[in-house]
């Protein structure tokens, strides 16, 4: 996410994919901005979510952290974790299979790996219809 320095404002949301940079505009219908004006569905309440605690030792690491193991429909199962930025730890699909698991994280030392020429000439993502 590129922001404003002066302002704070976001800028533009941008991604870099096999080398490609694709972009997409804060303001687009795709992104929401503001919180619903609706309350939380009671199945997503917290008296209602079927989770438990538990820990996942990053691979890349060694580091064991507290995760919230999330249960889906079938075997599906979402990990996540205030511990790690962006909070996303594991995924598993309906038929039980890790789709993606994160491999290491650091928080500090990071570096910019999108050029703001990058940024300036990035593919637009298209927006859902």
């Amino acid at each position: 996410m590129w922001i404003d320095k002066d302002t704070g404002e976001k800028v533009k949301y941008v991604i870099k994919v096999n080398g490609q940079v694709y972009c997409i505009e804060p303001t687009s219908p795709s992104v929401t901005t503001e919180p619903p004006k609706t309350e939380t569905p009671d199945e997503y309440k917290p008296e209602n979510t079927n989770f438990e605690l538990g820990t996942y030792t990053v691979p890349g690491n060694g580091k064991t952290i507290t995760v919230a193991i999330f249960r889906g429909a079938g075997k599906a199962e979402t990990w996540v974790s205030s511990e790690v930025p962006f909070g996303l730890v594991k995924m598993i699909n309906e038929k039980g299979e890790e789709t993606m698991h994160l491999e290491d994280f650091g928080l500090s030392g990071a570096h910019r790996d999108i050029t703001a020429e990058e940024r300036d000439n990035c593919t637009p993502l298209p927006s859902p219809v």
